[in-house]
């Protein structure tokens, strides 16, 4: 790790990732600092620090789970074609399983810090879910059958929630 210090010692340091290295730098130099690394794919990193995942207290994950129930057990029944009964649940998948996954790596002390799910974490369960759901199941479950397009709104949802997670901190 690259520490930049000021020329006037300032303990209030912000913490930005790049591609190839972390550097902590001071409010100090964050112009200087975002103008050379912060263009490099993740600028919103750059603004501040990462907001703190919540887990199972994530509005996303809540508002998914809720949204979910709705549609298993209000709308689908009266939808039996179409968005709501093929695809709908299944752009809910990363953002209802993926908290839930990391809640229990936390628990069980695989997972060492509290910050929003990272790229890498999200594609693993988007990889996951995705073969466990279209390409095992169907062998074992008769009714079940694998279908790209599931995958697919398995991989939009993912992205929505990733992107979601990783916004920006409003500044306060």
């Amino acid at each position: 790790m690259q520490i930049t210090t000021p020329r006037k010692i300032n303990l209030n340091l912000l913490a930005c990732w790049t591609s190839t290295q972390q550097t902590l730098i001071s409010r100090h130099d964050i112009s200087a600092h975002q103008n050379r690394y912060c263009n490099l794919g993740r600028p919103h990193h750059c603004l501040g620090p990462l907001r703190t995942f919540r887990y199972l207290r994530d509005p996303l994950f809540l508002s998914s789970c809720l949204l979910y129930a709705i549609n298993r057990w209000t709308l689908k029944p009266y939808a039996p074609h179409g968005f709501l009964a093929w695809w709908f649940n299944d752009l809910l998948l990363i953002p209802c399983a993926v908290p839930i996954c990391l809640w229990i790596e936390k628990k069980l002390g695989a997972r060492k810090h509290n910050n929003p799910p990272t790229l890498g974490e999200v594609t693993f369960y988007l990889i996951f879910w995705s073969i466990f759901f279209e390409v095992l199941t169907p062998h074992f479950i008769a009714r079940d059958t694998g279908d790209w397009r599931d995958a697919l709104a398995y991989t939009l949802g993912a992205l929505a929630a990733w992107l979601w997670w990783n916004r920006p901190q409003k500044k306060k």
